[in-house]
């Protein structure tokens, strides 16, 4: 009869390659290579290893062209950040030479007009996003085309910001052409888990009544990678803009340092606790672009609760993509 004593209580499905495909995403690609090139190897051996071959083999395949394209995607990014970094370095010079040419125009420093451009400095034309600094030097053309006497330099200083937002557009339309986003990566990776329990469950049937049952399956499956799940690291993350993305695995939060470096990052990010990787977590601690952060694990949330051994990331920028290093230390 049904019972509810949770002594006999059937576990039920315990997937072997979860843990091992969400902790790494490139141990997650070598994992379905790995098992393309065996059982490709050995598929004459048996209808049944063909049939796993044939079950994973395009999702391993999907998986190889997203992490390419995730890879060429970052180094665009950094393309755009260096490409940004060389306007600013222009920007400096630019400044100076607009408001050199409102003072020709006859608005002296002092006087209401000048106060009215440049009396808050430029700091805010280095600071927030990339189309936040651009927004900044169009509205200082809209602001001077409200005085004839300036319209002129007005279309100056708007030629400006359709260079600086042409150099933007380039890159961006460069990186859009890839689909390797951490997104795309990650369905990647759900699906091959899914994909290699089947397969698991293919070698169950072929081998169940097998006496070396046990060492056959492991000679069909990387046990190599599938065992070795280390729990401190250094990670480097690329998350798209408004966005969630799965950092890493770690069962044991007690006594661990998180070192979350985000001094090249230009978003935002909440770093939380979750019971899987398809949730963003609750919670959380958010930590600004710009600075390196060592805090305790205490400080993302409950590090008691087993079941939360999931530390994702959510970018909160809605146009730059989270590029940063999470680092995990401690006993």
């Amino acid at each position: 009869m049904p019972t509810s004593d949770n002594r006999y209580g059937w576990r039920g499905k315990i997937n072997p390659f979860e843990l091992p495909m969400h902790f790494s995403e490139i141990n997650a690609q070598d994992i379905m290579n790995w098992c393309v090139s065996e059982w490709d190897r050995r598929h004459l051996e048996d209808p049944i290893i063909l049939q796993m071959r044939n079950v994973i083999k395009p999702t391993s395949l999907s998986m190889n062209a997203a992490m390419v394209a995730q890879v060429a995607a970052s180094r665009l990014k950094l393309s755009d950040q260096h490409e940004w970094v060389i306007a600013k370095e222009e920007m400096d010079g630019k400044l100076d030479h607009f408001k050199s040419i409102t003072i020709t125009a006859g608005f002296e420093i002092g006087s209401p007009v000048y106060n009215e451009l440049w009396l808050a400095g430029t700091t805010q034309f280095y600071i927030g996003t990339y189309s936040s600094q651009m927004n900044c030097v169009e509205a200082t053309s809209v602001q001077m085309a409200t005085h004839t006497e300036l319209t002129a330099e007005a279309a100056e200083v708007h030629e400006y910001y359709m260079e600086l937002k042409g150099r933007r557009t380039d890159v961006t339309d460069s990186i859009g052409e890839f689909t390797g986003d951490g997104t795309s990566v990650k369905s990647i990776v759900n699906i091959g888990v899914g994909k290699m329990f089947k397969c698991y469950g293919l070698a169950v049937t072929l081998l169940a009544e097998d006496p070396d049952c046990t060492q056959k399956l492991n000679d069909l499956f990387p046990v190599h990678l599938l065992r070795n799940i280390a729990s401190d690291g250094i990670y480097p993350m690329i998350i798209t803009h408004g966005t969630f993305k799965r950092i890493c695995i770690l069962m044991d939060k007690a006594n661990k340092t998180f070192i979350i470096d985000l001094r090249d990052c230009l978003s935002d990010v909440t770093i939380a606790y979750s019971y899987d990787a398809d949730h963003a977590g609750t919670g959380g601690h958010t930590y600004a672009h710009g600075s390196r952060y060592e805090v305790p694990s205490t400080e993302i949330g409950n590090i008691t609760n087993g079941d939360t051994k999931f530390i994702m990331g959510t970018c909160l920028s809605i146009s730059d993509s989270a590029h940063f290093n999470f680092e995990i230390t401690g006993s």
